[in-house]
């Protein structure tokens, strides 16, 4: 976002919105904006400093809903055992340009297999992407194969073909790859367990297809009262069960060094915040973790028993 568009948006607030919250949401958003170019570049730590021949990236994941699931995963280490470091960006886009374009040599030795499809976008504001295939060893987006409706109106790119181009990638091994980057979509939203949420509009269509109506995302509309926030804490689990389901698969019938992390988290409402703004930092040793860090930790694929896998 520029300073002319942070002009025109809180002119727009304070013609639609009362004071105090047009003044609270334009004074964030400065916050945000400043912080993305000054202190944001600064923060992370790469997934390259790991020795992981296969990191699996869950797209959103806060680090305690992932150490609350624990248990149901014989292949999830212990809950204390769950690492929580700073990311390399507070949204997916910052974090695919701080990890591939930044480290361009790490990149050329690489396959991405990827349902974000940021990696795509022309970004007035980000003329570091889109980021082209010649820049990976391979690079494959799922999205344009499998974005789908999967059922009352959600759509997006299922976990499921994420596991099958990743496994497809690490059984065949080509020479020139060193590193399997798999960059799956949930648990970000749209949920599927909650359909009716989605409405007509769908907050990531827009960015498959540019015809596309974005509408208000889930964050937005439980700000703003729409949802009861316990109610989406269940559906973002439930999602993240979802994709370790497939992610269990995976580990089954792969003897990689695996590293488990996500590209950021979500605010749940904490000082304020919902889902992840770009430039929003905070701190990752607290209970409320926005999640703008690692959500994994080291784990050997060859012990690994995969959940429901055959």
């Amino acid at each position: 976002m520029t300073l002319k568009d942070w002009i025109n948006e809180s002119i727009d607030r304070y013609q639609t919105q009362p004071v105090w919250l047009a003044t609270r949401e334009s004074a964030l958003q400065f916050i945000y904006g400043t912080s993305r170019r000054t202190i944001d570049p600064h923060l992370g730590t790469p997934i390259w400093e790991s020795d992981a021949s296969l990191v699996l990236v869950l797209d959103a994941c806060r680090v305690d809903l992932l150490r609350e699931v624990v248990d149901d995963y014989d292949w999830l280490p212990e809950s204390n055992d769950i690492e929580s470091r700073w990311s390399p960006g507070a949204c997916s886009i910052d974090w695919i340009v701080r990890t591939f374009r930044e480290h361009e040599a790490e990149a050329q030795k690489t396959a991405y297999i990827t349902a974000n499809p940021w990696i795509d976008q022309d970004v007035p504001w980000k003329d570091a992407l889109p980021i082209s295939s010649e820049r990976f060893a391979d690079l494959q987006k799922v999205y344009e194969t499998d974005w789908q409706d999967i059922g009352g109106g959600v759509e997006t790119t299922p976990p499921n073909a994420v596991t099958r181009d990743t496994y497809r990638i690490c059984r065949d091994n080509p020479e020139n790859v060193e590193t399997v980057v798999a960059h799956y979509m949930q648990p970000h939203q749209p949920f599927k367990t909650r359909p009716e949420w989605t409405g007509e509009d769908t907050n990531l269509a827009n960015i498959v297809d540019p015809d596309r109506h974005a509408g208000k995302c889930i964050w937005e509309r439980t700000k703003r009262g729409e949802f009861d926030p316990d109610d989406v804490w269940t559906a973002y689990r439930e999602n993240l069960a979802w994709v370790l389901k497939w992610v269990g698969r995976l580990l089954a019938h792969t003897d990689r060094r695996v590293l488990i992390t996500a590209d950021h988290g979500n605010g749940m409402g904490e000082f304020g915040m919902w889902g992840h703004p770009p430039g929003c930092r905070t701190s990752v040793n607290s209970t409320y973790s926005m999640g703008r860090n690692t959500c994994g930790r080291w784990a050997n694929g060859r012990t690994r028993t995969a959940d429901g896998s055959t």
